[in-house]
């Protein structure tokens, strides 16, 4: 984020050093005569004159240069900093996630405990055992992957805070924060997103750079530079010194300045076909999250309604052999469904549990459960 803003740097430099004229030239010769005798001497100052007259050119077309930078450094400290909270919401997931895959693997392990007690008491089948222990296994391989996404997100997140050494042991909230209602906005989305659109307002400065240098690039086409300035010489056998003024003009016989002006003119063309280009991304980008946001608050009422009606069907549970468990069993059995060990409120419906069954004192037995579409 650092390295972003040395280009605000690069072109403040190039705006100062568009407002400098040229430093005069000092032109010195001898010239020792074949024959012998006193050299003559040729001194001459001389500075472009032209060069002056064209500063207030440059210095617009640098100005306009500097804004463009400007624009594009804050365009790219906002994507960073989104890129950043995108990172740390997925790190907050995957730990949040990995929380409820630990809590999962010791519900699933007190399960597979008792269906081991229940086989030994010849309650269940060899299949019956195998498919129990199978989905423990399996959860235990879920967890895993959440651990590793959850140390890959951490040193994504390191990296793009810049964070090393000592600075890597921070922590992180455990929860998500509550999805906010989302305000749907269609009328006007257009109009409103081609007004806040960073990357708009650079391409648009981008036109104001290439239209003030097509205008210098017109204005200085034939003559881009002259210098005037004096001379002085002494010829060898006369003491006196001779002053006159110079002026140096280059001829535009080959080189009028065609290529510098179509130059800019294409440069200026392609950055106003770019602007176009980008507003209709933009519009056809706006138009499409308008019609998502309403998508969004439609399917949110309809899942709305729908778990209202899921809310009396059942579904009832694959048949279960019934056994005899201690109560101190059955007690734990219920701290690990309920989360009360992890502070979890786990959907019974959102875990792979092979029997469902619910714990008595005396027995286990299947039991239906309430459908949880949410």
């Amino acid at each position: 984020l650092q390295a972003m803003y040395a280009d605000l740097g690069l072109a403040q430099a190039d705006l100062v050093q568009a407002g400098l004229f040229k430093n005069p030239i000092l032109d010195a010769g001898v010239f020792l005569p074949v024959s012998g005798g006193r050299p003559d001497v040729q001194l001459s100052v001389v500075i472009g004159f032209l060069d002056a007259l064209y500063v207030p050119l440059r210095k617009r077309v640098a100005a306009a240069a500097f804004e463009e930078t400007k624009l594009r450094v804050a365009g790219a400290v906002l994507d960073f900093a989104a890129q950043v909270r995108g990172a740390f919401v997925a790190h907050q997931a995957n730990e949040q996630l990995l929380e409820l895959r630990r809590t999962v693997v010791d519900v699933l392990a007190a399960s597979l405990d008792v269906s081991r007690r229940l086989h030994a008491a010849g309650n269940i089948s060899d299949l019956d055992l195998a498919r129990d222990r199978a989905v423990t296994e399996a959860a235990r391989l879920a967890l895993r992957s959440a651990e590793v996404a959850a140390r890959q997100s951490r040193e994504q997140l390191n990296a793009l805070m810049g964070a090393w050494g000592e600075q890597t042991a921070w922590t992180i909230a455990g929860r998500l924060p509550d999805i906010p209602p989302p305000a749907v906005r269609v009328n006007g989305v257009e109009r409103l997103a081609l007004d806040r659109s960073l990357d708009l307002s650079v391409a648009r400065q981008r036109i104001i750079v290439a239209g003030q240098q097509l205008g210098y690039s017109r204005t200085a086409a034939l003559i881009p530079d002259a210098d005037a300035g004096a001379e002085l010489e002494r010829e060898g056998d006369d003491s006196s010194w001779k002053v006159g003024p110079v002026l140096s003009l280059p001829i535009p016989v080959f080189d009028q300045g065609q290529a510098r002006v179509g130059k800019a003119a294409v440069e200026l063309r392609r950055a106003q076909l770019e602007y176009y280009g980008l507003a209709v991304r933009i519009r056809a980008t706006a138009r499409a999250l308008g019609s998502l946001g309403q998508s969004a608050a439609s399917g949110k009422r309809s899942a709305r309604w729908s778990r209202m009606a899921s809310d009396s069907q059942t579904v009832t549970a694959p048949s279960f052999r019934t056994g005899t468990l201690p109560a101190g069993e059955c007690s734990r059995m219920r701290a690990l469904v309920s989360g009360s060990s992890s502070g979890i409120s786990m959907p019974v419906d959102r875990v792979a549990w092979g029997p469902i069954v619910v714990c008595s004192p005396i027995s286990m037995r299947s039991t239906p459960w309430s459908t949880d579409a949410g």
